[in-house]
């Protein structure tokens, strides 16, 4: 009896591909270009992307399991709504979390992250709040992903990649203006300061009150009925 062979580099690639197509419709979920209750037309999405539905209707699963879509049964695949409750539920555990990365940022973070992170405030400190919403709500992910990032941490990195990005649905749906947009940049600035200068504790406490002050803001006008 022959061994079977086994294509490790052909399931890779379609594993690879697999991702991406998760990564670009959880993208338009987020960015809503997908508006929530819309169905989604397995067939169209499968040619786009040219792959069978078994691949597509295994990755609706899969945004299912991170709250972007609701599958009802011989009827199809809809964006889900937005839960305030779950953004309420998805700050709550962002917080312990953002301390972490951003203190294993301080001790791991590369100089090129550090530049990164400096140019992001830059931009936020120049942005109008009303014109410049989206670049400035892009710009506060971007910063926050590159601390995640900068923790070295994996596993921590995929947890808040799926946290933010139902947070991020939330903000871009509601066109949140932030009212104190001076203390926001300068959380950010004494947060990367932190990281800078390795001070693990201290990128912990201004991580910790960035999270703070957004909870405490969207408490008042949407979370505080919950």
């Amino acid at each position: 009896m022959g061994i079977r062979k086994v294509d490790i580099a052909g399931k890779r690639e379609k594993k690879t591909r697999r991702d991406d197509i998760l990564a670009e419709l959880k993208r338009r979920i987020t960015y809503l270009e997908y508006q929530p209750g819309v169905l989604l037309n397995e067939q169209r999405i499968s040619n786009e992307f040219n792959v069978s539905r078994t691949p597509i209707r295994e990755i609706f699963s899969k945004l299912e399991k991170h709250d972007l879509v609701t599958i009802v049964p011989h009827v199809g695949t809809f964006v889900a709504p937005i839960d305030v409750r779950i953004v309420k539920y998805a700050y709550e555990i962002r917080k312990p979390l953002d301390c972490l990365a951003a203190k294993l940022a301080a001790i791991r973070a590369s100089e090129e992250e550090i530049k990164v992170l400096q140019a992001i405030v830059e931009r936020i400190k120049a942005y109008d709040i009303v014109r410049n919403y989206v670049e400035c709500i892009n710009d506060d992910q971007l910063f926050h992903k590159t601390v995640r990032r900068a923790s070295k941490n994996p596993l921590l990195e995929r947890v808040l990649d799926d946290l933010y990005a139902k947070i991020e649905r939330f903000l871009l749906h509601i066109q949140y203006k932030i009212k104190n947009i001076q203390w926001y940049s300068r959380s950010l600035d004494e947060m990367l300061k932190a990281i800078r200068n390795h001070e693990a504790e201290a990128a912990g406490r201004e991580a910790e009150k960035h999270t703070d002050f957004f909870i405490d803001e969207l408490s008042k006008t949407f979370l505080g009925e919950i």
